[in-house]
């Protein structure tokens, strides 16, 4: 099983394919910790956790999130929302669109989207700074709240 077709996952995000000697080096660097699932074709649909991949080089060290980590899962959602609705108070008509994209795509590129996930957040938050009204009710920071709210969700289950 050392060809390529490796598959993993971080803070839930999926990446890959890697080869075998790409995920061992992530692996040996941390950026892979001993409970991220990993996935070979030869696995069959079962993801494993990284621990139990024979011969991959666990970086050793703490496997719990850093606290600036645990941080920015428990706010950012909720600091993204209201940063969304600060620009959109700011902004008046097209200039709402200009402005709105890049703090869209910014946002997106901070929790770790995907490409195109990223380009429809900036399309989302610009065409929200373009509507008008929508400074008067803080649809971001309730948007916010309510993802960080089904994220203790998800992490209780």
């Amino acid at each position: 099983m050392n060809e390529g077709g490796w598959h993993y996952a971080r803070d839930g995000v999926r990446a890959g394919p890697v080869t075998r000697a790409e995920l061992d080096a992530l692996a040996a660097r941390g950026a892979i910790g001993p409970d991220d699932p990993v996935w070979h074709p030869g696995f069959g649909a079962t993801w494993k956790p990284a621990r139990e991949v024979e011969g991959l080089p666990l970086a050793a060290g703490p496997t719990s999130p850093t606290e600036a980590r645990r941080v920015e899962r428990a706010f950012g959602p909720l600091v993204a929302g209201i940063i969304l609705d600060l620009v959109d108070l700011i902004t008046i008509g097209p200039a709402g669109f200009l402005i709105g994209f890049p703090v869209g795509v910014w946002l997106g590129w901070i929790f770790r989207f995907r490409w195109w996930q990223v380009i429809l957040c900036g399309l989302v938050a610009g065409t929200y700074c373009v509507i008008p009204y929508t400074n008067l009710i803080p649809v971001g920071t309730v948007v916010g709240a309510f993802v960080q709210y089904r994220e203790m969700g998800r992490r209780r289950s």
